[in-house]
């Protein structure tokens, strides 16, 4: 994985059209004008080794069209058109790109495509809301936040802390060793369950007072919703500023989703949670295997190799985590 190389620039771009050829259709469809001067943008000659571009804003001679709906929308081919198009692009340089097409080389492999680990887990909600997300990426020892609007990644944030924060803070409030905090998190409780609510799952000798401490189910877990919601006081603070995060739908991926009945908790936050399935074993290598699912849905794509050479060169994609550089 890597560590935090990704750009987002905001580029706008004029075009003039009007075709010469008098064989021509009178009219063209704007979708396909677009998806073919999308294209265009990867291309680029800069430092940048564009990735993905996003289309957010298009005016078509001074005027504002729904860039979500161009089936609709057609130009005359027998005029002169003017196009304003601003796109998001994501890029990485071009000596990080090349230094990972060499790496790929050494295995016979080549890079079909790149994407953001942000943007993979984005392909897994994407249809579920188009306005203004968060996507959150719980990793062991960081947070990642995407923040999306239409789908489109706006700006990417980085926090210092992730699951490790949840163990760290148990394990002081109830005074035990973080592998025993860890082991509580997630192999002793499930908090969907109300059966531990008034269960003593906890019992420490105090010494300084000579008595026996218990904790109960409910005291546990009223104490990893209040961890869960300072670190999203720190998002918002960090991120939204101004804004009311609940304004926000907000999907968590990543390990937090390995604690079991986790989704109970965010229901009591009273936020739009969507907690992501990924493979057995993650927690056992701090690591989270959700992106790999997202990067496959980019196979539907009719641009990528047909479905008997899909999951075959599947491998061949690269994820950008934004995190360690091998």
């Amino acid at each position: 994985m890597l560590s935090n190389s990704l750009n987002i620039t905001k580029k706008v771009t004029n075009y003039g059209l009007k075709s010469k050829d008098k064989k021509t259709s009178s009219t063209t469809n704007l979708e396909y004008i677009v998806k073919k001067i999308n294209k265009l943008q990867l291309y680029d000659d800069t430092d940048l080794k564009i990735i993905d571009t996003n289309l957010i804003e298009l005016q078509v001679n001074n005027k504002m069209i729904d860039y979500q709906n161009l089936k609709k929308y057609y130009i005359d081919n027998t005029q002169n058109n003017k196009l304003v198009m601003t796109f998001l692009e994501l890029s990485i340089t071009n000596e990080l790109y090349f230094a990972l097409e060499k790496l790929f080389w050494k295995f016979y492999k080549q890079i079909l495509f790149i994407k953001p680990r942000i943007v993979c887990l984005n392909q897994l909600v994407k249809d579920q809301c188009q306005d203004h997300k968060l996507v959150v990426d719980w990793n062991w020892d960081e947070i990642e936040v995407g923040v999306f609007n239409n789908n489109a990644l706006l700006k990417i944030f980085k926090f210092s802390f992730g699951i490790n924060k949840i163990i760290k803070n148990l394990s002081q409030s109830l005074n035990i060793s973080f592998e025993m905090s860890k082991d509580y998190l997630f192999n002793n409780l499930d908090f969907i369950s109300y059966n531990i609510n008034n269960l003593n799952v906890l019992s420490l000798w105090n010494n300084s007072e000579n008595k026996l401490d218990t904790t109960n189910g409910k005291q546990i877990k009223q104490l990893i919703k209040s961890i869960i919601s300072e670190i999203y006081i720190t998002i918002n603070q960090s991120i939204l500023k101004e804004q009311n995060i609940n304004n926000y739908q907000i999907y968590n991926f990543g390990l937090i989703s390995k604690i079991v009945g986790i989704d109970m908790i965010f229901n009591e936050l009273k936020n739009n949670h969507f907690i992501s399935n990924n493979f057995i074993g993650d927690i056992d290598f701090e690591q989270d295997s959700t992106a790999f699912i997202g990067a496959s849905l980019f196979f539907k794509n009719p641009e990528f190799p047909s479905q008997n050479q899909k999951f075959s060169n599947f491998f061949k994609a690269f994820l950008i985590n934004s995190k360690k550089h091998y």
